[in-house]
């Protein structure tokens, strides 16, 4: 009997120590993206086979985004018992999101985002996102569905860490730290060597000496006259021989 009761007791108490089984986890609505039914630049061109679970038979809000280059192509939101399972991206602006309209620019990656969220709160319970390498392409990129508790928001890479000023090393261990130089002195202004001195007005030689006018030499001297020599002696007429001797008649 004895080893009865314990073995009841050893029960009892391992029963108390598991404790109850933990309750059933609580399932959330799915929405996600199975592949490409079509693909392309313009609104209607690109579509996906898509597929729910977990839906309650209740209303969910579907909201879908469609963005590129940093421009909102698609805002839609459709209020239903989710049953479609094919799905379009075209220009819808049902909240006013929208920044541009189709088509979209070719060569540039694009990401759906498909949200179904709750009609009254619109906290959203489920969010798949797909990204395209380019809507002339049609390559997924990559394919993200979950809970918005477990996906969360990309991680944001935020600003670069600021590195600071570089870790102050210091002098070698055992060495004494250098003599702090300070500022180098401060040599000041230099020294204002002040305006040139001022040679002044140069002496003023005064007006040229005045020369006057020339001597003045005064009329030549008068040569006056060789001495005049007197008039040659006045030889007088020539002697009058006379009449030559009268002969007389024959």
């Amino acid at each position: 009997m004895t080893r009865v009761l314990t073995v009841f007791a050893i029960t009892i108490f391992a029963i108390g120590f598991i404790g109850p089984a933990p309750a059933a986890a609580q399932t959330e609505p799915e929405w996600n993206f199975d592949s490409v039914i079509s693909f392309g630049c313009d609104s209607n061109d690109t579509g996906f086979n898509v597929s729910y679970a977990n839906l309650e038979g209740v209303t969910y809000n579907q909201d879908t985004i469609v963005t590129s280059g940093g421009q909102v192509y698609m805002d839609e939101r459709v209020i239903n018992v989710p049953v479609d399972t094919t799905w379009f991206f075209y220009d819808a602006n049902d909240r006013g999101l929208q920044t541009a309209t189709y088509p979209i620019p070719t060569g540039q990656q694009v990401t759906f985002t498909m949200t179904l969220t709750d009609t009254t709160t619109e906290a959203a319970l489920w969010e798949t996102t797909v990204v395209m390498d380019a809507c002339d392409t049609g390559n997924i990129v990559s394919v993200t569905s979950g809970a918005p508790s477990d996906v969360g928001p990309p991680d944001h890479a935020g600003p670069p860490d600021h590195a600071g000023p570089p870790d102050h090393a210091g002098p070698p261990d055992g060495s004494p730290a250098p003599d702090f130089a300070g500022p180098p002195d401060f040599a000041g202004p230099p020294d204002h060597a002040g305006p040139p001195d001022d040679p002044g007005q140069p002496d003023d030689p005064g007006p040229p000496d005045h020369a006057g006018p020339p001597d003045h030499a005064g009329p030549p001297e008068f040569a006056v006259p060789p001495d005049h020599a007197p008039a040659p002696d006045h030889a007088g007429p020539p002697d009058h021989a006379g009449p030559p001797d009268h002969a007389g008649g024959q």
